[in-house]
């Protein structure tokens, strides 16, 4: 019973986490090498545990059925709107990195499959599944489709491997650190990111303990961890990703590489509805009216939010940049400074030690990886 409770929570998280991040690891394994990448990835595994764990421990002792911004009305008030607006930017951009990439890979796949539609159309029949699934009320009512994302990309890993056997272009040093890579620590950061998701998941399921959702992030990290170096593993050696090309601009334009690009395709897509949901649930918590609440509402703030967003994909944005960005400035806020905040600034009496010494390092180390990034991209 245990085990099968953690499915919809695991699947959902897991879905929020591995989304399309898994496909920039092959090129970061063989431009920096084996132990930096399994280094940064590790850390980054590490560093998500803790920060999700402040989340759900400030939640369970609270007492409440919090988002990350409703919390603050708990704490320290003014934080609210912080933690709204960041929360939005953060999901809108993550929405616009996975339509980017829905919008290059379509393209690829009609070309080869010669079709002569264009990618307008699928696209648009694409954006009106996506602004009916992300107007649903709760989390739970994208399991299927979560469990569907995370199935594709175990077989992902699966046709990779079976490729592994017959190809070998590339290579994996073991280290190779160049002073490009303190700019990537963002695609790191952001590859472990789905704190928006966990409350939801925690308040879905609030008759769970709280060690229930300890067990949860920890798997989830750990699986998460796993699939990215050993997807980032095989795919070095299979492919040359020098000029730091990105994975599915290397990958094979025959069948298998059609069938791959619309697996990544399925992967990527739940992400997406889960992704506007929260934001939804933070443009709600911010107007804090009752037509605000209605389905109707949420439909249309998914039809403006994703038709803006579709709008932003027509120019010529680079997926990994956008990531890069992502990673690097507003997951950082989310991830790193709101959840050790709300726990610094939590009543003393519910504190534990662990937890007071952990907060205050995740903000040193959260503002850090900023800095890297910005002096390493722009200076």
């Amino acid at each position: 019973m245990f085990i099968r409770e953690l499915i919809s929570p695991c699947s959902n998280l897991l879905n929020a986490m591995l989304g399309c991040g898994i496909t920039l690891f092959p090129e970061a394994f063989q431009t920096y090498g084996l132990i930096p990448s399994v280094g940064f990835i590790i850390l980054s595994s590490i560093l998500s545990i803790l920060c999700l764990n402040l989340y759900i421990t400030v939640n369970s002792r609270i007492g409440k059925s919090s988002t990350i911004s409703t919390i603050a009305l708990y704490i320290y008030p003014p934080l609210k709107l912080v933690a709204d607006i960041t929360i939005i930017l953060q999901c809108l951009s993550c929405c616009l990195a996975y339509i980017t990439l829905i919008k290059t890979q379509t393209a690829y796949i009609l070309t080869l499959c010669n079709f002569k539609i264009g990618v307008w159309l699928p696209l648009y029949v694409f954006i009106i599944f996506v602004i009916f699934f992300s107007s649903l009320g709760k989390l739970d009512k994208l399991k299927f489709l979560s469990i569907m994302s995370v199935s594709s990309i175990i077989i992902v890993v699966i046709i990779s491997a079976a490729i592994l056997t017959i190809k070998r272009e590339g290579s994996l040093p073991l280290m190779d650190i160049q002073p490009s890579l303190l700019g990537r620590v963002g695609t790191f950061i952001f590859a472990f990111t789905c704190h928006p998701a966990v409350l939801d998941v925690q308040n879905e399921l609030n008759h769970q303990p709280l060690f229930f959702f300890q067990v949860v992030i920890v798997l989830v990290n750990i699986i998460g961890a796993l699939i990215f170096i050993f997807f980032g593993i095989i795919n070095s050696y299979i492919y040359d990703f020098s000029g730091g090309k990105e994975w599915l601009l290397v990958i094979e334009n025959n069948a298998l590489g059609i069938i791959t690009r619309i697996l990544v395709l399925i992967i990527v897509t739940p992400s997406i509805p889960l992704q506007m949901m929260i934001a939804i649930k933070c443009f709600v918590n911010l107007l804090n009216n009752n037509f605000a609440k209605s389905f109707t509402f949420r439909l249309f703030l998914s039809f403006i939010s994703l038709t803006t967003i579709y709008i932003m994909s027509l120019t010529n944005i680079r997926f990994s940049n956008v990531i890069d960005l992502i990673g690097a400035s507003v997951t950082i806020v989310v991830c790193f400074i709101l959840p050790s905040l709300y726990y610094m600034l939590m009543d003393k009496k519910k504190k534990d030690i662990f937890n007071s010494i952990i907060a205050p390092l995740l903000i040193i180390i959260g503002v850090s990886i900023t800095g890297m990034t910005i002096k390493s991209k722009y200076f």
